[in-house]
């Protein structure tokens, strides 16, 4: 959710992405470690350019391919982007799970791709006007997160 500032790919994303690269880095890793701990196999590839870019922070037991937002806030609201090319909506992302996490407060909340895409096109029916907001994002707050959503409080 912030602007690259170079045009190529860096073996850094805190290098290509200087406002958020070292949180959503440290939100991969907490991840990749909170999951190693619980005994499965982590893959973690901060520096691949091809696994970063479709959307594959982590991959789970060589089956489960994780795409880690660390935007969960201290209320427990997570960021959701709405256009069609963001994290969410872009078709060239595989992962078909998606972890909000917040390293701090030690909690992770995990969906499915699928079920969240639905959820926010239903929230922009009945909302139209957060389309024609200029960030390409909105919070979901707590109370208002759907069921689907799991909760980990490690």
């Amino acid at each position: 959710m912030s602007e690259r500032v170079v045009p190529y790919w860096t073996k850094r994303v805190a290098t290509a992405f200087p406002v958020t690269g070292s949180k959503g880095e440290a939100g991969e890793y907490f991840y990749a470690k909170t999951y190693f701990e619980k005994g499965y196999k982590v893959d973690w590839y901060p520096s691949d350019a091809e696994i970063q870019c479709s959307g594959a922070d982590v991959i789970l037991d060589d089956r489960y391919y994780i795409d880690v937002k660390n935007n969960l806030t201290t209320e427990k609201a997570i960021a959701v982007e709405h256009k069609p090319d963001g994290w969410l909506f872009n078709k060239v992302k595989v992962s078909e799970y998606i972890a909000h996490v917040n390293p701090e407060l030690k909690i992770i909340a995990t969906y499915t791709r699928k079920q969240m895409q639905q959820h926010v096109q239903e929230i922009l029916k009945r909302k139209p006007y957060l389309l024609k907001s200029k960030l390409p994002y909105f919070y979901i707050n707590y109370k208002d997160i759907p069921s689907f959503v799991k909760w980990q409080f490690v």
